[in-house]
């Protein structure tokens, strides 16, 4: 058995669950309790480091990640790490999430059509063209749909599968989130926007500065303010900012230096955030509220 320094390099949470999952430098995953900062399970993966390829089912029961050249996509449990499906035939992936309100899997690529799979068998259901990226409101019944190819972004009724609205100057989104009523887009090297999910309307919208652009962002649940976490991407040094704003009029109501760090990513209903340091934070004043237990062996092998 070997102990290699614990590295996060990919975190993933569901927005109501309370389990994160994390990949380390070896493509192992990790799940913890973000209760008690417990570590759950760990087993190897075909994980590899790049897009987004790593999604954990709310209940914490199943953990899907992908690799982009030959392993596929595979889902786990998480009770033990043994692998309930595998698909090689998926290459390529560079998006992986889980559509809670059809318990379906969602797998999209760089040129390929979107798969949603099913939970159980990791059968395709339903193939969708032109599709990067697919995130469901836990809110309202919509889905806000990544285009390949710059081609913006679209705001689409879920049951109807009809377009609301073309959102074409954030043509390439970097993290989307939903409160209720509306969607929040990140766009690279740009700014937040804040959209109507009734009718895709610009509500508001905040630049972070030249250089920087929010890496994440997440409506908070018990706050009911929106939160984001700003980070420098040219010239390296800035601490990451976590700003908090106003619902409505997108007023900066605080702004706090959280340090530097790999990644982040949002968890309990927007509650929370999750370092690579293993730091959760409660976004109200980024106040601790736990730190995982990362001083364990790593995986043998």
């Amino acid at each position: 058995m070997s102990k290699k320094p614990f590295s996060i390099s990919k975190i993933a949470t569901s927005h109501d669950g309370d389990s994160c999952a994390t990949a380390d430098r070896d493509d192992n995953i990790w799940v913890w309790n973000l209760h008690d900062g417990s570590l759950v399970s760990t087993f190897p993966s075909c994980y590899s480091f790049g897009g987004s390829r790593l999604a954990i089912t709310p209940d914490g029961s199943l953990c899907i990640a992908g690799d982009y050249e030959t392993k596929g996509i595979a889902v786990y449990r998480v009770s033990d790490g043994s692998v309930l499906w595998r698909r090689r035939d998926l290459k390529q992936v560079q998006y992986l999430s889980y559509d809670m309100k059809c318990a379906l899997w969602v797998a999209c690529f760089d040129e390929t059509p979107c798969h949603l799979l099913d939970r159980e068998t990791g059968k395709t259901v339903e193939k969708i063209p032109e599709v990067v990226g697919r995130t469901v409101s836990p809110y309202d019944d919509v889905v806000l749909v990544e285009k390949p190819r710059k081609a913006g972004c679209e705001l689409c009724d879920a049951a109807a599968q009809t377009m609301i609205a073309a959102i074409k100057k954030y043509t390439a989104a970097l993290s989307v989130s939903f409160g209720p009523g509306c969607a929040f887009v990140s766009q690279v090297a740009g700014s937040l926007g804040a959209f109507s999910t009734q009718n895709g309307r610009l509500l508001w919208e905040h630049d972070p500065g030249q250089t920087k652009h929010f890496l994440n962002v997440s409506y908070g649940r018990t706050a009911e303010a929106v939160f984001g976490v700003v980070w420098a991407f040219k010239g390296g040094g800035d601490d990451d900012v976590l700003v908090s704003f106003d619902v409505a009029t997108g007023r900066v109501l605080q702004e706090v230096a959280l340090g530097t760090y790999w990644t982040v990513e949002f968890a309990l209903g927007g509650d929370a955030l999750v370092t690579s340091r293993g730091e959760v934070f409660d976004v109200t004043g980024a106040k601790p509220r736990l730190h995982l237990r990362l001083k364990t062996p790593a995986v043998v092998g």
